[in-house]
């Protein structure tokens, strides 16, 4: 049974094999080969079978289609239950792959000369005998268990030539919060809270008490407070000057963002090229003083304490003894929920597609996942990173466990894949075993 079913599945699905890249074939006369009980393979199904798959062996095809019809047989033998449902779901699937190989209905109805209602009912057919087929390998194959033993044997029955060559394996292990959107959210904490300031100053209270005396989360910047300066004009930074010079003496300014970060200035009085002013300031905090990006940064520093060769026990270690949840501040414009960061972890082949993904580092660089990962020792943590996918924008830290180097398959390197592997194998093996059996229950007639 070495030959797909899906396979064959697609070159049956209508009377002629649908290649966007071929001209139509003539029809081969319908003629019976062989009967297993209620169940027929005909000429037609038999060549069409052999020109979709790139096995030359005409008599292994053959004996594949017939094995197919004795599950068949005894799936309908059985009643295994199937839903019109879910046959419908698979038509329609298989109609929209071929609608996309042919470009439109009519060109598909003109290739095969046959009404989409035809099609259809051919579809359904077919789609019907390919579930009731794959619910019998299912329960003939549902109670395979497989033993570490097994695994090593079926590992020693592959020759060397026959062992597959293994790119470098990375294992690592992310640990990511979604992007706080902190830039945004933080000039907006930046603006209420000057402007709530500004309010009490107006209000009539004293520009240095109010300053000093400010309720303001921790975990964002403080504002600070510059007693009364007498400097000169031309010798300020032009963005704070250029609005000394449109205020009066005691008027407040708007909230003036620069570089440095945001400011609440007062004009006290003019000296002729010097003026005297005073101002409340929050400096630029940026994404790297969030609460959850700090508590990140602690988390990093926790795991880098524990132990500078990482193991998975050390992770899981620091992860338990963290205190990293948001906080909670009652009356504070930002609400802080409680929340655990995202772990996940990974091992991934060098040619992972995935590790081209670009992350933005601590640094301001851009860099291809794997290129970083190449770059780091064993153990190493990299600072937060900028990770953007398809649906959601992250900051991650990751740690790297392991390099596997490149190497042909083994057991101590590659335990899940020759599991799989082997599992496979005895899937085969039983289902072999299942039409031998029953193959002698059936008069094949020819």
């Amino acid at each position: 049974m070495q030959t797909s079913f899906k396979i064959f599945f697609w070159t049956l699905c209508i009377c002629h094999s649908i290649n966007a890249n071929t001209e139509p074939k003539a029809i081969l006369a319908d003629k019976i080969l062989y009967k297993i009980g209620d169940e027929i393979i005909t000429h037609t199904a038999i060549e069409t079978a052999f020109q979709a798959s790139k096995n030359n062996d005409r008599q292994s095809i053959i004996q594949e289609i017939i094995s197919q019809k004795i599950l068949l047989a005894e799936a309908k033998k059985k009643n295994i239950p199937l839903t019109k449902q879910v046959i419908e779901s698979h038509v329609q699937m298989r109609l929209e792959h071929m609608l996309k190989q042919t470009g439109s209905e009519e060109t598909l109805t003109d290739y095969c000369q046959e009404s989409m209602y035809a099609i259809k009912k051919q579809l359904y057919e077919n789609c019907k005998e390919q579930l009731l087929i794959e619910k019998m390998q299912n329960e003939i194959t549902a109670a395979i268990t497989l033993q570490p033993a097994e695994v090593k044997n079926y590992y020693h029955t592959l020759s060397e030539e026959t062992l597959a060559w293994i790119p470098m394996k990375i294992h690592y292990t992310v640990y990511a919060i979604p992007y706080p959107g902190a830039l945004e959210t933080y000039k907006q904490y930046a603006h209420t809270t000057l402007l709530a300031m500004k309010k009490k100053i107006l209000q009539g209270e004293n520009f240095a008490t109010v300053a000093q005396n400010y309720s303001f989360e921790d975990s964002y910047g403080k504002p600070y407070y510059t007693a009364p300066d007498d400097g000169i004009l031309e010798a300020l930074e032009e963005s704070y000057a250029n609005v000394l010079r449109t205020l009066s003496p005691g008027e407040l300014s708007n909230i003036l963002e620069n570089k440095k970060g945001f400011y609440l200035i007062q004009l006290l009085e003019r000296k002729q090229s010097k003026v005297l002013h005073q101002h409340i300031f929050i400096p630029h905090q940026g994404i790297c003083q969030t609460d959850r990006l700090q508590g990140l940064y602690r988390f990093r520093q926790t795991l880098l304490n524990k132990k500078k060769q990482l193991t998975s026990q050390t992770i899981d270690t620091a992860a338990q003894e963290k205190h990293l949840k948001y906080k909670k501040k009652k009356g504070h414009l930002y609400k802080l929920l409680d929340s655990d960061y995202e772990k996940q972890r990974y091992c991934k082949s060098i040619t992972d597609e995935s590790l081209c993904q670009t992350v933005d580092t601590s640094q301001g660089e851009k860099k291809q996942l794997g290129t970083l990962l190449m770059a780091m020792s064993v153990g190493e943590i990299t600072l937060p990173l900028i990770v953007e996918g398809e649906t959601n924008k992250q900051v991650q830290i990751i740690c790297l466990e392991k390099k596997i180097p490149a190497h042909r398959i083994n057991y101590t390197d590659d335990y899940t894949l020759l599991y799989q592997k082997a599992w496979i194998a005895k899937k085969e093996k039983i289902l072999q075993e299942f039409i031998k059996k029953k193959i002698h229950e059936y008069q094949l007639s020819y």
